[in-house]
């Protein structure tokens, strides 16, 4: 995965959710 840190996972999934 690209995403190492959780932190890292957690603003590309709130990013993600907010685009949709």
């Amino acid at each position: 995965k690209a995403f190492s840190n959780a932190s890292d996972r957690a603003k590309h999934q709130n990013r993600t959710h907010s685009n949709e």
